[in-house]
């Protein structure tokens, strides 16, 4: 862990929460994860993501943000939401895509 946290830019938290999101989200939910991927496909309202049909989405989240070095998740909303959209919008697959930019905090790892 020691180096791994220089995360500079908020694009950068964003997109190594979200890619971290999606990883949990997905072992959380298993095969229900395809539910929660057709009903975002035709909610109307943004702001809703069906993964709370299943679970307490927001401890995954919480759990996202401190593995990628961010202790305090509740005092940093506007990462948490982009994060989240950005999950969402990628169908919760963000670190199945290959890519710098799916990269995320296990680089070192998937070498």
């Amino acid at each position: 862990m020691k180096g791994r946290m220089k995360m500079n830019h908020p694009h950068e938290k964003v997109a190594k929460v979200a890619k971290r999101f999606c990883q949990l989200i997905r072992a959380e939910l298993g095969n229900k994860m395809q539910d929660v991927v057709d009903r975002n496909r035709v909610e109307s309202n943004r702001n809703v993501c069906h993964t709370h049909d299943f679970c307490d989405a927001n401890m995954v989240m919480a759990e996202a943000m401190r593995a990628v070095g961010i202790l305090h998740p509740s005092d940093e909303q506007e990462i948490w939401n982009s994060s989240w959209d950005l999950a969402k919008a990628a169908e919760f697959k963000l670190d199945l895509q290959s890519g710098k930019a799916a990269a995320g905090d296990h680089e070192n790892e998937m070498e």
